[in-house]
């Protein structure tokens, strides 16, 4: 039968030291992926509206507090050095595992293309729903780092959004706005000049954007939880 091995004060500080030192390998790893996640996967207003918040959660469950927590329970000064190259071995593909499962999950979950419709809104089109039916964006303007089409009626297809299309859907989005939001969008147009609001709908929340004539994001406003 194998000896238990002791548990006393020297062995514990050992334990959190050992947990601190992969914490902070792992904070590394952190903060390299959420760089990713802002800047690639959802720029701008995308991070809010389609679950970045949610998947900076899963990083922190996977990536903070798994990897650390089982050195902690396993790590113990008395083991043989193969032993615990075994143990790191072991807690290394179990963290990489769940880390690897997380950034597909996201990956698949990221805005690919914005879709507009004539009646103000703008929805998302994941990675995976976009792989499962693939259409060209070519020629599309980015609006908050995205490709964006306007969805027709007619065919069923995805063409660049324009300003025109912008302008007539214009007083729907408007009409949905709270007293509060349409006299902030006044404001704007006081400043800007004419401005264009639509909807966008994300996977857990909305919000009013405002776009220009060069169908660029001045403004975001109106959060709300779907």
């Amino acid at each position: 039968m194998k000896k238990s091995l002791p548990l006393n004060k020297v062995v514990f500080k050992s334990k959190f030291r050992a947990a601190l030192i992969h914490f902070l390998f792992s904070l590394m790893i952190f903060l390299a992926v959420v760089g990713w996640l802002i800047s690639v996967l959802y720029p701008s207003f995308q991070f809010k509206l389609n679950g970045g918040v949610h998947a900076l959660q899963l990083l922190i469950g996977v990536d903070l507090v798994l990897g650390p927590l089982l050195t902690l329970l396993v790590f113990h000064p008395m083991k043989g050095l193969k032993e615990r190259i075994g143990d790191f071995t072991v807690i290394g593909i179990v963290q990489l595992a769940a880390l690897a499962y997380g950034l597909n999950t996201m990956y698949q979950q990221h805005p690919k293309m914005l879709v507009f419709y004539d009646y103000g809104r703008i929805e998302v089109i994941t990675q995976q729903a976009w792989e499962a039916n693939p259409s060209s964006t070519e020629n599309f303007p980015v609006v908050g780092g995205v490709p964006t089409g306007a969805y027709q009626v007619g065919t069923g297809a995805y063409v660049p959004l324009t300003v025109q299309m912008l302008s007539v859907a214009d007083p729907a989005a408007r009409s949905v706005m709270t007293f509060e939001d349409k006299a902030y969008l006044s404001h704007l147009e006081k400043q800007h000049g004419r401005l264009y609001a639509v909807i966008a709908a994300g996977k857990y929340k909305t919000v009013n954007l405002v776009l220009n004539d060069k169908i660029e994001v001045v403004a975001e406003f109106g959060w709300r939880d779907i």
